[in-house]
């Protein structure tokens, strides 16, 4: 508790006069030099509205909440009745004065206080209430830092932070009234001329006038004193003054239901603008559920069709065992001094290719000193990516080439093989054209198909002179590549699941 606010509960609680005469001396330069700026330095008036002020202060000293600074409340105190009397004395000359007042700040940015002095205090009652308490202790109390910080349950540097912040949020209230002047320039100009001296022996008037009225018995007798007091008002300024005071609560309350209508519009507002951000986020966790349900169900799809090509391979192995000899069909013919044999070679693989990349596979020994390769070229088509064109060659190359183009990786063992090679896209041109240059190469076959992302893409190059009946089987001759094309989320690579089956007859001497 301070020492004003001690001297204010002497006051209140035990009617010490001398208590509040101190206060009165305190506080007269701070009520007079507002009331002064509120009646546009009308001296006679600002007396009157400071004794008033005074008054009121008698009357409600009990209700004063003990942690609001009492300079805070004069100054609110103080405002409210000079308001009240200007608006009943000069309520026509006052928009006048105010409209001339206001093209002279615009036009002149000096920085003086009486610039702003007309709007200075209403400006003041706009800022934060922490902001206006610290403004109010530091230029009208004229109190030091470490003063203000202890009244404000802070540092002495916090509290000088708090004095420049405030200055500048008060420098844009005047801004937007229309009045030019920097933080700075406000704050030279409320040091130096922020608190004029009252007129000697106004405190002891002032004093008197106010311990007198408060004997009076009731609010008519306070009335009538005040009306004493007064002899320089006019009757019809006394009486708008006392009815002005009877209305002050209700024009407070019904200000305070402004505010508290703008608070709950504004807390309506952050409701709906959370409730919008709600649904936001909840349709982004629907859509990310929908995404990681599909990826689920493409990698099922891939599974599932893993098991279908594994028990189309176990069947066609079944069918298709290397069969010993076998008798023709009357369609066919054989040296009567050999046998038929069918024999059956496969490649299995999975890999990543990049589009427009070739993927080599098969190696097998298909006759004496030749090989068997496939090579697969996928492409990326269609408007919107999410085609697969896939162009396939099977050619039977000297095994001797495939060192020189760097494909001697690829000699298959047996009649099963998962060995593949990747080759760049610039590079697979250059490699079929060598190939072909080479004596002994052969193409066996070629196509072109396309197929829609992740469907499945076959190719079986055999007509009816490539079948032959062996044990009243139809068997057909000729290679069948079986292709399952996923483009890759960037759209550059293809992942592919490849299975090729060629089934070739092959004699030998009984």
């Amino acid at each position: 508790m301070t020492d004003s606010q001690a001297l204010l509960v002497e006051y209140s609680e035990h009617g010490s006069e001398s208590a509040f005469r101190e206060l009165v001396a305190r506080y007269i330069d701070l009520v007079y030099s507002t009331a002064l700026r509120k009646v546009s330095g009308d001296a006679h008036l600002a007396q009157d509205v400071t004794q008033m002020v005074f008054l009121q202060l008698v009357r409600k000293a009990r209700r004063i909440p003990r942690n609001v600074p009492l300079g805070g409340w004069l100054h609110g105190a103080t405002c409210n009745v000079a308001a009240t009397v200007r608006r009943t004395e000069r309520r026509r000359q006052k928009r006048e004065e105010e409209a001339l007042q206001m093209n002279a700040l615009q036009n002149d940015s000096a920085g003086r206080l009486e610039q702003v002095a007309p709007i200075l205090d209403d400006a003041i009652s706009q800022l934060p209430n922490e902001d206006r308490v610290a403004i109010l202790l530091r230029f009208f109390e004229r109190r030091d830092f470490r003063s203000i910080g202890s009244a404000l349950g802070s540092t002495e540097d916090a509290a000088r932070m708090r004095v420049n912040r405030a200055l500048q949020k008060l420098e844009l209230i005047l801004k937007r009234r229309g009045a030019s002047i920097s933080a700075a320039a406000l704050g030279a100009a409320l040091t130096a001329e922020a608190v004029a001296a009252a007129p000697a022996g106004l405190a002891a008037s002032v004093a008197g006038s106010a311990l007198a009225g408060v004997a009076a018995a009731g609010g008519i007798a306070s009335s009538a004193f005040t009306i004493m007091v007064m002899s320089k008002l006019k009757l019809g300024i006394i009486s708008a003054v006392v009815i002005g005071g009877l209305v002050v609560s209700l024009v407070v309350q019904h200000q305070s239901l402004a505010r508290l209508r703008e608070d709950n519009r504004s807390l309506q507002q952050q409701v709906e603008e959370l409730r919008d951000a709600k649904n936001q986020l909840a349709q982004v966790a629907v859509d990310q559920d929908e995404l990681a349900k599909r990826r689920r169900d493409q990698s099922e799809l891939l599974r599932l069709r893993a098991e279908v090509t594994t028990l189309r391979k176990a069947t066609q192995a079944a069918t298709l065992q290397p069969l010993p000899a076998a008798p023709l069909s009357p369609g066919a013919s054989a040296a009567p001094d050999t046998v038929l044999r069918v024999i059956r070679l496969e490649a299995n693989v999975r890999t990543q290719v990049g589009s427009g990349q070739t993927l080599v596979t098969g190696g097998w020994v298909s006759e004496l000193g030749k090989r068997t390769l496939v090579l697969v070229t996928p492409r990326v088509e269609g408007e919107n990516a999410d085609k697969v064109g896939i162009e396939t060659k099977m050619i039977e190359v000297p095994e001797a080439v495939l060192s020189n183009v760097g494909l001697e990786s690829l000699l298959a063992e047996g009649t099963e093989t998962s060995l593949h090679k990747v080759i760049p896209a610039d590079q697979a041109g250059t490699l079929l054209k060598t190939l072909q240059s080479s004596g002994g190469t052969q193409l066996i076959a070629q196509s072109s198909m396309s197929t829609p992302d992740g469907g499945q893409c076959q190719v079986q190059v055999t007509d009816e002179h490539d079948q032959l009946v062996v044990d009243g089987q139809k068997l057909s001759i000729g290679p069948l590549v079986d292709i399952f094309p996923v483009i890759s989320g960037d759209k550059s690579t293809v992942d592919i699941t490849l299975r090729t089956v060629t089934t070739k007859l092959t004699s030998k001497a009984k």
